[in-house]
């Protein structure tokens, strides 16, 4: 991440020269990207907010040259959804990325309409909605097909693929998510792959191989080390302590170790989702433990912090366990 800052530095120096808003949009673009990688959610939607208002303002009547494999308001909206909902804005978050799909369609071009799809899936995915989830992935990948967007077409196989596990097919699932990881740890394209390792693990977890999704964690962390790939480090623990519990519930220590690790990374980064996730894990561990009282305190904190998307899966989880936690 550290050299990506770096070989961004002619491109500073070139648009402080020639300060045009294409330019300067692309530049936003880059820096969103780094930083949401980093974990640095509230940098990266900054940038993603500065981006879209320069888009609105002066370049939605303009054919702009692309000079990525999409256009960046189109992503700015996607990634701008997930970053709403990583910082607990679930209802702000679906409508970002519902503008995305809307705004790829209105440039007619189809690199950016498969990236909306891929990336509106992965939103779904986020928020666990199985349905929706598998129809913008299975439109992703028969318009990838048709394409070379190979990243994005990927990328949406691995959403196809948790959506087989969320409905009772988990071994298919863990085979199509586990393909696609491979095919992309081995090209190098490394972007949100330690979410799709996470992703890979929960599958493994879905399908009763535990020590197999414990060593995928395992290989997930390892990339945030050396990648510097932070944004999804949380649930990466999370999943950990979640297997861990499942491989041996008598000996809970290193289980809640992990979630406490998940609980403190996402309260660093500001991704309010994830640190509600984890700590309902947490909790619910707590509450095994005959915690009830630091238990529900914990989750009372976390969940009264949110103001919208209480109709999700996550608020709802958090809400049914505060409910049996009550005194």
């Amino acid at each position: 991440m550290g050299a990506a800052r770096t070989r961004m530095e002619p491109t500073r120096d070139f648009i402080r020269q020639y300060p045009k808003p294409a330019f300067i949009l692309e530049a936003d673009h880059h820096e969103w990207s780094l930083a949401m990688s980093r974990g640095e959610l509230e940098v990266a939607q900054n940038y993603v907010e500065h981006g879209l208002a320069l888009f609105e303002a002066q370049l939605r009547s303009t054919r702009i040259p692309l000079l990525t494999a999409h256009h960046p308001a189109v992503c700015g909206y996607g990634w701008g959804g997930m970053l709403l909902w990583l910082r607990g804005f679930p209802d702000q978050g679906r409508r970002h990325a519902g503008h995305a799909l809307e705004l790829a369609r209105e440039l007619g071009d189809s690199a950016s309409i498969i990236w909306a799809l891929s990336t509106r899936a992965h939103f779904h995915l986020l928020l666990r909605e199985k349905p929706p989830a598998l129809e913008m992935a299975d439109a992703a990948i028969v318009m990838g097909k048709e394409t070379t967007f190979f990243y994005a077409l990927l990328a949406a196989r691995i959403v196809r693929g948790w959506a087989l596990v969320q409905a009772a097919s988990a071994n298919d699932g863990v085979v199509q998510i586990r393909e696609a990881v491979k095919v992309l740890s081995e090209s190098r394209a490394r972007l949100w792959l330690s979410f799709f390792l996470a992703t890979l693990a929960e599958a493994f977890g879905s399908n009763e191989r535990i020590e197999e999704g414990l060593k995928t964690v395992e290989e997930g962390l390892e990339l945030v080390q050396q990648s510097g790939e932070r944004c999804w480090e949380a649930e990466l623990y999370r999943v950990q302590g979640e297997l861990l519990l499942r491989r041996d519930l008598s000996h809970p220590g290193e289980a809640r170790a992990a979630l406490e690790s998940a609980v403190e990374v996402a309260r660093k980064q500001g991704a309010k989702s994830l640190e509600l996730r984890a700590t309902t894990s947490l909790a619910r561990l707590l509450d095994r433990q005959s915690d009830r009282r630091e238990a529900r305190g914990m989750l009372a904190e976390i969940y009264d912090w949110f103001t919208e998307g209480f109709d999700t899966a996550d608020l709802k989880d958090a809400k049914a366990l505060l409910d049996k936690l009550s005194p």
